[in-house]
């Protein structure tokens, strides 16, 4: 199984994540899957993408967190308008 799926399962079967942002969590891994990235990678295009970032720091603790972090520039590019709609929808809830 892919990577990513494992987290997005870990993401999804954490009851205390799903008790605080269920709705948000919910969405994001649902949008992370359709576009093909991981939830974090996601949520990194989604903060380059937005007109009042003008910089996005991650933190990584290996060179394999680095990879999935620079994949959100994969991410950035499948990022559309209605998706960051969507997400910016269940981040108001």
């Amino acid at each position: 199984m892919p990577t990513s799926r494992i987290r997005a399962r870990r993401i999804l079967s954490s009851a205390s994540s799903l008790d605080r942002n269920g709705g948000c969590t919910r969405k994001v891994v649902e949008i992370a899957g359709r576009i093909e990235v991981t939830p974090s990678q996601l949520a990194i295009a989604w903060c380059a993408s937005t007109p009042r970032v003008s910089t996005v720091i991650t933190g990584a603790s290996t060179a394999d967190q680095v990879r999935e972090n620079m994949g959100a520039l994969d991410a950035l590019a499948r990022l559309t308008p209605e998706l960051k709609s969507e997400l910016e929808s269940a981040v108001r809830r």
